[in-house]
Parts: C-alpha cells; sequence; structure tokens
C-alpha cells in the first residue's frame, strides 16, 4: 500500500474509533437516566400506594 493510502485507511479508523468512544459515552448516559427516571417513578408509586394505605386505614377507623 501507499503512505497516502495507508494514512487515509489509519484517518478513518481513528474517526470510527472516537464515534464509538462516543456512542459507548452516550450509551452509559442514557442507561443512567433511564435508571433514575425507573427510580423515580418508584418512589411516585410508593408514595401513592402509601397514600392509599392511609386512606383506607382511615376509611377502616370511621367505620
Amino acid at each position: 500500500m501507499r503512505r497516502d493510502a495507508v494514512e487515509k485507511q489509519f484517518n478513518h479508523l481513528q474517526k470510527q474509533a472516537e464515534k464509538a468512544e462516543k456512542y459507548t459515552t452516550l450509551k452509559t448516559q442514557e442507561r443512567q437516566f433511564k435508571l433514575e427516571l425507573l427510580a423515580m417513578r418508584w418512589r411516585t408509586h410508593q408514595q401513592t400506594a402509601e397514600q392509599t394505605e392511609v386512606k383506607l386505614q382511615d376509611a377502616a377507623t370511621a367505620i
């Protein structure tokens, strides 16, 4: 191979590696955001369940 062809291939591979690294970083961030969202939803459902339990206890006491 000629030197310019090797350099061209090297540059292409270098850009490809940079894109792969960026993809990996973004994918990691996406997973973290999804986990945080799941935790927020869980807390919301847990709070709703606790509020419902209190209402049920209040209703049972009122009877």
